[in-house]
């Protein structure tokens, strides 16, 4: 291409640039081309040529013009060619496409003779009908068609154990068996009225949550603190892909410690202050026993063990002058 440059400038340059005798030289074309392209590319719009058959009264005249036919093909022979020359498009594009299938065919249809070393056994026909005779033939050697010949090897068949299972089929279930000990489990915890959520010791998340937490398998303390009530700790066994539910209402968890002390004291619970009389809310404590002790440095202590009932309020009265 004569107007083809180093890079697009160079081409639009060469393209307005160029003058015929130029493009002659470098193109070698025919005088009556060379005469239509400079026709054609004239600069002036008045000098050029109108149109296509103003070019064409500049090509030399051919041998003769086509001759029309005065008969016009029936409407089914005018289909006929066009269909013909789309089948055989079609059938061109099968036979590329499936390369496998056009082997089979020639395989099929093509009489040839294996020669497979070492044997002793006809294959196939020659071209005159005779069976050609190779070397003998191992008694593990098998006859095979194209098809056959390309397919992979398969792997031996291994020798079943006492349970009826190979070894390959025994290794598939024990590496499924421990990618399904390795998934997760899940954790969803609901509480009322809310709580920071602890695995152990250490801190996943806050009620209300989002989404359910993931945790390794196996077994695992869960904790709910709320600095108005006792910690709620309880043991957990999360199992591979499987979801667990927690539901804890707080306030339906624990029982209630009202102490009621003439003239004052202070309260302790299994050595533990909490308080001093009057109080401003019962104590709130886990169902269980404890150690209640109550202090005034003017009276002997007073010590006692109580029983915590959950959702039950016990009341403790006690009057130091007089000592119970």
């Amino acid at each position: 291409n004569p107007f083809i440059g180093k890079d697009i400038s160079a081409t639009i340059h060469h393209i307005l640039q160029l003058d015929g005798p130029q493009l002659a030289a470098q193109a070698g074309l025919p005088e009556a081309v060379v005469s239509l392209l400079r026709e054609a590319l004239q600069r002036d719009r008045q000098k050029r040529a109108a149109n296509a058959e103003a070019l064409s009264g500049l090509l030399p005249p051919v041998t003769g013009p086509p001759q029309a036919s005065g008969r016009r093909l029936s409407a089914p022979r005018r289909w006929l060619l066009p269909a013909l020359l789309l089948l055989a498009l079609l059938s061109g594009s099968l036979w590329i496409a499936f390369p496998p299938a056009r082997e089979m065919l020639r395989a099929r249809n093509s009489p040839t003779t294996q020669r497979l070393p070492g044997s002793d056994i006809p294959v196939g026909d020659s071209l005159n009908g005779a069976a050609e005779v190779i070397g003998p033939l191992p008694d593990s050697s098998v006859l095979m068609s194209p098809l056959l010949a390309t397919s992979p090897a398969k792997e031996p068949l291994q020798p079943a154990g006492a349970d009826g299972l190979g070894p390959s089929t025994e290794k598939t279930i024990a590496q499924n068996v421990a990618a399904l000990d390795a998934a997760p489990g899940w954790l969803m915890v609901h509480c009322l009225p809310w709580a920071e959520i602890y695995i152990g010791e250490r801190k996943i998340d806050t009620t209300p949550l989002d989404s359910a937490l993931r945790l390794p398998p196996g077994a695992h303390q869960l904790r709910l603190r709320h600095p108005g009530y006792p910690e709620y700790a309880e043991m957990l066994e999360v199992h591979p892909g499987a979801r667990l539910e927690v539901r804890v209402d707080l306030d339906t968890l624990f029982g209630f410690l009202d102490c009621q002390v003439y003239p004052w004291g202070n309260v302790f619970i299994d050595g533990a202050p909490r308080g001093q009389t009057p109080l401003g809310a019962p104590l709130m404590l886990a169902p269980g026993e404890y150690a209640l002790t109550i202090r005034n440095p003017n009276f002997p202590e007073y010590n006692e063990t109580i029983t915590v009932t959950r959702q039950e309020t016990l009341a403790v009265r006690l009057n130091f002058e007089t000592n119970r």
